[in-house]
């Protein structure tokens, strides 16, 4: 049935011509529809890593916060964070409000920044195995 109304309906035929005569067209709104499929909000802009991001701001992101920037950023920067109360850590981002804990760990591959982040619904709930395994694990890529 899908089929037939995306052949006979005069709006998605009308749409389904433009995809077929236009393939950059068609390129560029299948790769943003599969950005937006297989991406889940990054929040604001600065977050964005990767030759593939976009540039412009997308209407169906619902950005979190950027966070508290009153804290000195030269002290976290490059850091294996383990923060046991991220009430008290004035950089913390809320992207899980069930968030007690968190481990962030920061790496590198080819020259793009990555951070491994990793939360937990538990005060105080990583210690220095967690950080030595997962370092060993980031390692591994």
């Amino acid at each position: 049935d899908a089929d037939m109304a995306m052949k006979m309906d005069p709006i998605y035929k009308d749409i389904c011509l433009k995809f077929k005569d236009d393939q950059e067209y068609f390129s560029d709104t299948f790769a943003r529809a599969w950005f937006k499929l297989t991406h889940r909000d990054m929040g604001p802009k600065s977050r964005y890593i990767g030759p593939s991001s976009p540039n412009e701001d997308l209407i169906w992101q619902d950005p979190i916060p950027v966070g508290n920037s009153s804290y000195n950023e030269d002290d976290v920067k490059n850091k294996i964070l383990n923060i046991e109360d991220v009430n008290n850590f004035q950089g913390h981002i809320v992207c899980d409000n069930d968030s007690k804990s968190e481990l962030c760990i920061p790496f590198d591959i080819d020259g793009i920044k990555y951070v491994l982040d990793v939360d937990s619904n538990i005060y105080n709930a990583f210690c220095e195995i967690d950080e030595k395994y997962l370092v060993k694990i980031i390692k591994e890529f």
